[in-house]
């Protein structure tokens, strides 16, 4: 991006900054003066100055895992992984690179474009950039199924710039009988301390992790987490859920490589079932939430957009959807230019799978800069954006 060049002050401009700047010294710490739209609204810690990130090169669309045949049955093959290549922010038509079955799951992508893909259960597959072969896998040993649950699944995955991977997973209850275990003292194991978690919990692994590798760390907060982002400065946003729809907060957790320590937490109105999260690289933060029925049914979706180092009872900078609106996918992606998110799915909701790129300013009703149907995978539900 070119910049100015320097700007010269008069006296009495250098004297009225300096003047300024010892104000802002004195008094600054005492608070900000919050945007007109928020409310309860706390700074904790100034927004750091990063570069924006580059437009993204690629979409990765992954299917519903409760759609395929890797959980509940479906058509072999159709949920897998695809990469869909973006040009200034519009998708193609085609995927560039599919992956193998089995990559129907929660995924990942760091910034060198390597793939971490959610396989059967209890499976993380790392793909190297532009490969759709295996370069390593690392198995979550937690029990797909015990018998006071059904099935233990991951529910999201995040890593890092600096490799560390960060695993929410959760025990899905289609039929159970035995009530929920009750929580015990923590024993220290993040694997032993996960399950008396009731297997809602995320893990916390270190770079390159393969195998049988233990976890670092365990994030207990007695949930799980289909909606997890993390900001310029390593902080990471969990969505806090019991189900799908219940959660209506984004905790915020600091340390996370070394000792992850629950900070403070976003909440409002506009913040109801949050299952898809992301935040740029000026510190806009983009949630993604639904509109519910009253049965606690999610209907259509909104994304509204607040700033990561908010706190307290929020309202949003702004907000949109589609008109007429559409139930968005979990996830969403952001870069420098664009936000991206899709709807439909062939089977589930019997509507075509779109992809959309909407402007980053977007409030109100509005339609997607671009859109692009796609046949694969048929119940998409995953999205997330990479090189």
């Amino acid at each position: 991006m070119k910049r100015a060049g320097p700007v010269f002050l008069a006296p009495i401009s250098i004297g009225f900054s300096i003047l300024a700047a010892a104000f802002v010294c004195a008094f600054g710490l005492l608070g900000t003066i919050a945007p007109a739209q928020a409310r309860t609204i706390v700074r904790f810690w100034a927004p750091p100055v990063q570069p924006d990130r580059t437009i993204a090169g690629h979409l990765y669309v992954a299917g519903s895992q409760f759609s395929s045949q890797t959980f509940v049955g479906g058509t072999a093959g159709v949920q897998r992984l695809m990469r869909y290549p973006l040009v200034n922010g519009k998708p193609g038509a085609t995927p560039d690179l599919s992956f193998p079955t089995k990559t129907d799951g929660p995924m990942a992508i760091d910034k060198s474009g390597n793939v971490y893909s959610a396989a059967d259960c209890m499976t993380i597959n790392v793909f190297p950039p532009n490969k759709n072969t295996i370069l390593r896998t690392l198995h979550v040993n937690l029990p797909c199924g015990d018998h006071v649950y059904f099935w233990t699944v991951i529910r999201g995955l995040a890593v890092d710039s600096n490799g560390y991977l960060f695993v929410s997973t959760h025990e899905d209850c289609f039929s159970c009988s035995t009530p929920i275990a009750p929580q015990l003292p923590p024993t220290g194991n993040p694997l032993t301390d996960c399950k008396q978690a009731n297997y809602a919990c995320t893990l916390v692994y270190a770079p390159g992790a393969s195998g049988n590798a233990t976890p670092l760390f365990l994030i207990n907060a007695g949930y799980y987490s289909n909606g997890m982002a993390l900001d310029a400065a390593g902080r990471l946003f969990l969505e806090p859920s019991q189900s799908d729809t219940d959660a209506t907060s984004v905790n915020r957790w600091s340390d996370v490589d070394t000792n992850p320590t629950l900070g403070k937490t976003m909440s409002g109105a506009q913040m109801v079932a949050p299952t898809g999260l992301a935040i740029d690289y000026s510190q806009n933060f983009f949630v993604n939430s639904a509109k519910l029925t009253g049965s606690g049914n999610a209907v259509s979706s909104y994304i509204a957009r607040y700033l990561a180092y908010w706190s307290g009872t929020l309202t949003p900078l702004a907000v949109f959807q589609t008109n007429p609106a559409k139930l968005f996918w979990f996830g969403i992606g952001v870069d420098s230019g664009w936000l991206y998110t899709g709807s439909g799915q062939q089977n589930l909701l019997k509507t075509t799978p779109t992809l959309m790129t909407f402007r980053k300013g977007s409030n109100g009703n509005v339609a997607p800069t671009y859109s692009q149907t796609i046949s694969l995978p048929e119940d998409p539900e995953y999205l997330a954006v990479g090189p």
